[in-house]
């Protein structure tokens, strides 16, 4: 891995350390906390790779996409155009991600996920504390699909090989191989293949 350790801002599509970056794209690595990236990634234009930042080989960071403080993301993993990744979120390898993953998430390999994550405020805490620690992140196993504007609440787990159907506001775990739509849990296998994680 190569190790960024020095903010670099483009006006125009560039490389760094042999990784193409795309225009007005800022890489923020500094000494203490240089981001760490693989062989052949790819950045794109207009990007935010932030301090800490773990990038595995044969990452794509599409356009306009943010990587927060800290974060991993695992090998030929692509992170579509527009999505968020905030901090210390873990994403393993091979995984499709868009829309937006919250602090502190953990999604397996070979993932899609095209949804939101929302942390769960019963008990707001003042400004001070906000952001200080991490809460209760969801975990979202191997070869689970979430679909398009899915939101996720809380400290729920995802089971290997689910499936959450778009637009779903899940805030309970969803059982492996379980398809979660219309606010119901039933097992993938009724479907007789219509509806399926990925393999």
């Amino acid at each position: 891995m190569k190790t960024l350790s020095r903010q670099t801002t483009t006006t125009e599509p560039l490389t760094v350390a042999d990784t193409p970056v795309g225009a007005f794209t800022v890489i923020d690595g500094t000494k203490e906390r240089p981001i760490k990236v693989g062989a052949r990634v790819t950045i794109g234009h207009h990007a935010l790779v932030s301090a800490g930042a773990q990038l595995a080989d044969d990452v794509t960071v599409d356009h306009y996409c943010l990587i927060g403080p800290g974060s991993s993301i695992g090998e030929q993993t692509q992170i579509l155009y527009g999505a968020r990744v905030f901090e210390s979120v873990r994403i393993g390898s091979r995984c499709i991600v868009g829309g937006s993953v919250a602090n502190w998430t953990v999604i397996g390999n070979d993932v899609t996920f095209m949804g939101m994550i929302a942390h769960s405020y019963r008990q707001p805490a003042p400004l001070s504390d906000w952001g200080s620690a991490p809460v209760p992140s969801p975990v979202i196993g191997d070869r689970a699909v979430v679909g398009e504007a899915a939101l996720l609440i809380g400290g729920i787990t995802i089971g290997e090989g689910a499936y959450v159907a778009a637009g779903e506001l899940v805030n309970c775990d969803v059982p492996p191989a379980c398809l979660f739509m219309r606010g119901k849990i039933t097992p993938l296998d009724k479907f007789r293949g219509f509806v399926r994680a990925r393999s």
